[in-house]
């Protein structure tokens, strides 16, 4: 099993952060800032290496659909 660092985990959340503030719509910069920040702290205190590995593929395929919708 591969340990996932801390650095790997900020880098994804900042990334999704920054999709979410060059969005077109202030509804929609508010709407996936928040949804972002929400998914993250729900998962805060998960220590399985294996599960933070899915979350953490979850998360960039969350950025990919958001650029996707929204041409970026």
């Amino acid at each position: 099993m591969t340990t996932v660092s801390r650095a790997v985990v900020l880098g994804t959340y900042r990334r999704a952060l920054r999709v979410a503030a060059s969005l077109p719509s202030a509804d929609a910069r508010a709407y996936y800032a928040a949804n972002t920040r929400q998914q993250f702290a729900g998962h805060a205190d998960e220590v399985d290496a294996a599960r933070i590995g899915h979350l953490l593929r979850r998360a960039e395929e969350g950025i990919v659909f958001v650029r996707n919708k929204y041409l970026l």
